[in-house]
Parts: structure tokens; C-alpha cells; sequence
């Protein structure tokens, strides 16, 4: 570790020497450092990229080596400093995240900052925020036996875009898996104003129903705008013909409720 630390210093005089007071140092670097720190609550190991007209820099460190800052040399002018972690099955490309067909969203946090870095030295902290909401759903069957249809949870929106974080638009389909207690659990990631997520009802290869899950969240109050997306309870009640909706963080027996 010591090593780390005598060669980042060593770096630091270089690039500082290699620009003297009497000399124009507009076209010198400014040494940026990234208190990466807060993201080792969601992960061991965190994406950073800086951005301007395009990528400056991409790199992914594990946090337990960085204990005070990550240090980076980025040219003059503001940069976007974004990161992320919690990517698992998810592809990334040129700043897109993109979530396969058939799986679950990934639990991705990130964070995007302007940063001014028009001096020698700038400096950011990581505030990773929560990019999808888990969706807890409970069948109330109309019968004691097992609920009979499979379901399927689809949107047009498959991932994120760090650069700015915004909803990427795109087919996302994953099969849900109701327990002995006819619940399950499913991330959506972040959706668009104008997003058609559903609840896909199925009887064999059939499609016999869509329930209108994004007309329900939004119609709730629900805000895919929050830097920390909150999680949903939804109770879908086919004996009441009623589906009532809970969002984290509600006092409790508060709930937003319509009809089947």
C-alpha cells in the first residue's frame, strides 16, 4: 500500500514540474481525485468514467485500494464524473448499461457530477443512488388452490445510460416466479415518462391479460425522477377486483388504491 502512495506521489511531482510558474499552464492537465469511499456499502469494487466531448477515462478499481481518493489527470474544463457498481449480468458499452432479455434488472447504483476542473486540482465524492425500485406483488387468488398462470413482467425500457442517466428504450421481459404465498419480487430498472411496463398474465404459451403496472405506480404519485428510486408494494386482489399500492417510505396503512 505504501507503494501505491510513494508512486501517486511521484506521479503528482512529475506532472506538477512538468508546468513552472513562469510557463502558460493552460495546456496542463488538472489532477482530479474521486473519494470513492461510499460506494463500499453497496459493493467491493466501483466503475469510474470521465466524460466531455467523449470518454477522457474508464476504469474499475477495487475500493479497498483507494482508502482516501482515487487520483486521475484529466484535461482542463468541466468533466462529468460518473460511476457505477452492482453490475452483474448486465453488458456495458460505451456508457450504456443494457439489461439481456429474460433477466432481472441489476441492482445498479451510480453517480454523475459536473465537475469543474479548470484548475490544478479538482475534487468529487461518490453519491451512488439507487437506479432501480424492487416491486413486491402479492396474488389474492379467487380460489384456495394455487394461482394457475405464469407471469411475465415487460417494459420498453433495458437500461441506463451513465452519461446522463436516463432510461435507454428497449424490449425488457423477465418471467416471474410466484412462492407458496403467491408473492414474488422483480428490480425494474429506472422508466421513461412514457413507459409501458405490464404484468403479462399467461396461461400456457397464451397471453390472456396485461395489467397496466406503469399506469398504476405513476397514477399512485410514484417518481421515476428521484435520485433514489424507492421500492413498491402492489396487491393485486381478484376476489375485491382491486389492486392496492404501497410505496416506501408511505406511513403506514397509507395506500393508493383502483379497481381491476
Amino acid at each position: 500500500m505504501n507503494r501505491i502512495y510513494l508512486i501517486t506521489a511521484m506521479l503528482t511531482a512529475f506532472v506538477l514540474s512538468s508546468c513552472s510558474v513562469k510557463e502558460d499552464r493552460t495546456p496542463c492537465p488538472c489532477w482530479l481525485g474521486i473519494d470513492i469511499t461510499p460506494s463500499k456499502a453497496y459493493s467491493k469494487d466501483v466503475t469510474l468514467s470521465g466524460w466531455n466531448e467523449g470518454r477522457i477515462f474508464s476504469h474499475t478499481v477495487s475500493i479497498a485500494d483507494y482508502p482516501s481518493s482515487y487520483e486521475q489527470t484529466v484535461p482542463k474544463g468541466h468533466v462529468n464524473v460518473a460511476a457505477y457498481c452492482g453490475r452483474k449480468e448486465s453488458t456495458e458499452e460505451g456508457g450504456r448499461i443494457i439489461i439481456p432479455l429474460g433477466y432481472d434488472s441489476d441492482p445498479i447504483r451510480a453517480h454523475l457530477r459536473l465537475v469543474d476542473c479548470n484548475g490544478e486540482f479538482a475534487h468529487d465524492t461518490l453519491t451512488m443512488c439507487k437506479q432501480w425500485a424492487t416491486v413486491h406483488l402479492k396474488i389474492e387468488n379467487s380460489s384456495d388452490d394455487q394461482y394457475p398462470y405464469s407471469l411475465s413482467v415487460e417494459s420498453d425500457v433495458c437500461g441506463i445510460d451513465i452519461r446522463d442517466l436516463s432510461p435507454i428504450r428497449g424490449a425488457f421481459c423477465y418471467d416471474l416466479t410466484l412462492d407458496s404465498q403467491e408473492s414474488c419480487s422483480f428490480r425494474l430498472p429506472r422508466q421513461r415518462d412514457d413507459s409501458k411496463a405490464v404484468i403479462v398474465t399467461y396461461s400456457g404459451e397464451d397471453k390472456l391479460d396485461e395489467l397496466p403496472l406503469y399506469q398504476w405506480i405513476e397514477e399512485s404519485g410514484y417518481s421515476w425522477h428521484d435520485k433514489d428510486l424507492k421500492d413498491i408494494y402492489i396487491g393485486v386482489d381478484y376476489v375485491r377486483a382491486q389492486v392496492s399500492i404501497v410505496i416506501q417510505g408511505w406511513d403506514e396503512g397509507d395506500s393508493y388504491e383502483v379497481r381491476l
